[in-house]
């Protein structure tokens, strides 16, 4: 604790000083030092051989701090210069827990972000699971980028064991872990197995759901019920603006106790790509099937981003009980009231054909 304060006394006093610093420079100066300075640095920095390390990072390390360790493990030759730049360039930030690869490569900013980030800059894999992917459609993925087999992956996520509270919330079903896999970027090592990379995907949602289960629980939807909606969402609409309008929609159907009717849910449950249902795709047996189920499907029919895990606990205002697509392109949909008008808008959207 005392260790602590007197490093934020020290950084304090050194911030101030450069602040006096960066005044005089600029009234008086105009440049001349940074460029002297920046010159020197680089200097510096050329005679450091190529090198890469793992730094463990304290909870409320400032930049004083991560300058001395990374002029201790001979990073860098100035930790004065280092810091000096990180202060003009308005890099000043106070990091979080955790453990991070740097290397003498890397730019003062590079590490700086790498800092705040956390990617891994060496022999790890960047994965990017889009918005809207289902557990299959992430299976494939990481089969295709031999990360790890379709196989592996759907069975870690049936089968394996996670320590997270909300997953005592989700419903004992078949591929539970639908709409909690966040789709992001992660960083994965060689040889990852299936069960570590859909950890760091719990894991992700954890942290993105936490900031809205205080307002879902006061609006008296469950976690899985918030999702099930962002999901539907995610997969029938394209355009940001629309979501809270789609979100207004399911609302007040299943206010009104009517049947969602939902194509995203058939297109789940017949697991493949159709520009067009037929009435017996519409007749499927499936507890997802919002065709001829009341209520929500049972789960989440994809793994939705927060903007529309937003959308879900947040729907606009108003009556609107229908929509259609009104330009295949852009994806932009027709929302209306009434029955009477929806039909219209379809015909006008079938016209263009």
């Amino acid at each position: 604790m005392i260790k602590r304060m007197l490093s934020f006394l020290a950084n304090s006093i050194f911030n101030l000083a450069m602040l006096v610093l960066l005044v005089h420079f600029i009234t008086s100066v105009t440049g001349q030092f940074f460029e002297t300075g920046k010159n020197v640095a680089n200097d510096l920095a050329i005679e450091i051989p190529d090198k890469e390390i793992t730094i463990t990072v304290e909870q409320g390390s400032t930049v004083g701090d991560i300058a001395e360790i990374l002029e201790d493990e001979e990073m860098i030759q100035s930790a004065l210069f280092f810091r000096l730049e990180c202060l003009l360039k308005g890099n000043n930030p106070v990091f979080d827990e955790g453990e991070v690869t740097l290397k003498t490569a890397m730019s003062t900013n590079e590490m700086i972000y790498a800092l705040l980030e956390k990617p891994v800059y060496s022999n790890d894999v960047a994965i990017t699971i889009r918005e809207g992917y289902t557990v299959k459609d992430i299976a494939m993925y990481l089969e295709s980028q031999e990360i790890v087999s379709a196989e592996e992956f759907i069975k870690a996520c049936n089968e394996a064991t996670f320590d997270f509270g909300f997953i005592d919330e989700i419903p004992i079903r078949e591929n539970r872990l639908e709409g909690y896999l966040f789709p992001d970027t992660y960083y994965v090592a060689e040889n990852t197995s299936a069960e570590a990379i859909v950890n760091k995907m719990l894991v992700r949602f954890e942290e993105i759901y936490s900031s809205y289960e205080d307002q879902a629980r006061k609006q008296g939807i469950t976690m899985d019920e918030v999702i099930t909606i962002a999901s539907i969402i995610e997969k029938e609409i394209k355009v940001g603006a629309e979501r809270p309008l789609a979100a207004q929609v399911i609302y007040n159907r299943l206010e009104k106790e009517q049947r969602l009717e939902m194509c995203s849910t058939i297109l789940y449950v017949l697991d493949k790509r159709k520009d067009r249902l037929y009435e017996a795709d519409l007749q499927v047996e499936s507890p997802y099937n919002t065709y001829i189920n009341a209520g929500l499907p049972v789960g989440p029919i994809s793994n939705p981003g927060e903007a529309c895990i937003k959308a879900a606990l947040n729907p606009a205002e108003g009556n609107l009980l229908y929509f259609v697509v009104k330009d295949e392109e852009t994806g932009e949909h027709e929302f209306t009231v009434t029955y009477d008008d929806f039909l219209a808008a379809k015909e006008r959207y079938n016209q263009k054909f």
